[in-house]
């Protein structure tokens, strides 16, 4: 087990008694002697005593630093709430760009597919047209060939 470190006890001087009324008028006005207790016992300094004389320099140093820690708190709980302000503004601004670009893009792909579309058309209606020219090739050999004969 641990060994535990030893305690003073630093005994109380008992209050003198206060003698009845009769008992002063008897006695001389005389003061008993003191005793010597600083031999028998070593004494231990109150702690009122000692920061008496620092206790309110260092309350006033310990005031200054809480309210120091409290000036950067606030400072920098404004520092992280411009951040957080131009963070939201940024990606405000992000979204509305990516929404643009979408907008933008929809329009191009919808003007991309008319223009297919009407290649199509123009595809097949010139397909069409081949044909109908193929075939009225074919139609005016068959004829030439009938009018005038196999030779």
């Amino acid at each position: 087990m641990a060994t535990e470190a030893p305690v003073e006890v630093v005994p109380t001087k008992p209050e003198a008694e206060e003698p009845p009324l009769a008992a002063v008028v008897d006695k001389p006005a005389v003061a008993p002697p003191q005793q010597d207790d600083a031999k028998a016992l070593a004494k231990v300094p109150e702690p009122g005593e000692q920061t008496t004389s620092k206790g309110s320099l260092d309350r006033d140093v310990a005031l200054a630093k809480l309210e120091d820690e409290k000036r950067w708190s606030f400072i920098k709980a404004w520092e992280e709430s411009e951040k957080t302000k131009v963070d939201n503004k940024a990606q405000k601004k992000l979204a509305d760009v990516a929404a643009w670009e979408n907008t933008k893009q929809a329009s191009i792909e919808g003007k991309l597919k008319k223009i297919q579309e009407e290649l199509e058309k123009k595809k097949a209606e010139y397909a069409e047209k081949m044909k109908n020219q193929v075939i009225e090739t074919e139609v005016f050999n068959i004829l030439s060939i009938s009018n005038h004969g196999p030779d």
